[in-house]
This record gives structure tokens, C-alpha cells and sequence, in this order.
């Protein structure tokens, strides 16, 4: 978990050498709001492809702390089947929120996954 103290680009580049596994128990290792701190600092394509492959329940914990807008982004970076099971694993409020902040079609794409 030191990977929080470092800049965030090497922290960017760091996250992205290891695979979607690693990712993920790093990202789980770090307490939500320092993973949240760390993402916030890199642009948001780059959060999109640093929780590509981690489990819904990471990736919902972690952006939980970056606020709607920022996690609509995100959320409209993913594929839409990775995108509707993390609005899946979020609670009514912050999925109304992130949901209300998506492009229409984004949107649309993941509602569409979703069934």
C-alpha cells in the first residue's frame, strides 16, 4: 500500500503495469478515501483504465469518495457490462446520482446491460 505516497503519475504508471488482480488487492489494501485521494490526482481516462478489470465492489468502494460527476466519467470510460455491475453494487442514492450525471447514451448502454 505505499503506492498511496508516491506522485501520482508514478502511482498512474504503477497501477497500470500490474494486472487487474494485483490492481485490485492494491486498490482493496488502501483505505477507500486514500484510493479515492490517489485516483482523484489522475486524469479520468486513466482511472477508467487503472479499475478495468477489478471486481465491481473495489471499484464502487473506491470511487465512492470522488463524487458523481467524476464517477460518471469513469463509469462512461467501462465497458458497459463492467459499468452496470458497478451501478448494480452501489446504494439507490449514489446510483440515482452517478446515473443522473451520465451522457444520455451512456447512460442508455448501461441501463441496456443492466436488463
Amino acid at each position: 500500500a505505499t503506492i498511496r505516497y508516491c506522485e501520482p503519475l508514478d502511482s498512474e504508471r504503477a497501477l497500470l503495469r500490474l494486472s487487474p488482480t494485483l490492481r485490485s488487492e492494491v486498490l482493496s489494501a488502501i483505505a477507500p478515501r486514500d484510493a479515492s485521494l490517489l485516483l482523484s490526482k489522475m486524469p479520468l481516462q486513466s482511472v477508467a483504465a487503472v479499475v478495468e478489470g477489478v471486481p465491481p465492489r473495489v471499484i464502487v468502494n473506491v470511487l465512492r469518495c470522488i463524487g458523481a460527476e467524476e464517477t460518471a466519467v469513469v463509469m462512461g470510460d467501462l465497458q458497459p457490462a463492467a459499468a452496470a455491475e458497478c451501478v448494480t453494487e452501489m446504494s439507490n442514492s449514489t446510483r440515482s446520482q452517478v446515473l443522473g450525471a451520465m451522457d444520455p447514451s451512456e447512460m442508455a448502454g448501461i441501463l441496456g446491460e443492466m436488463g
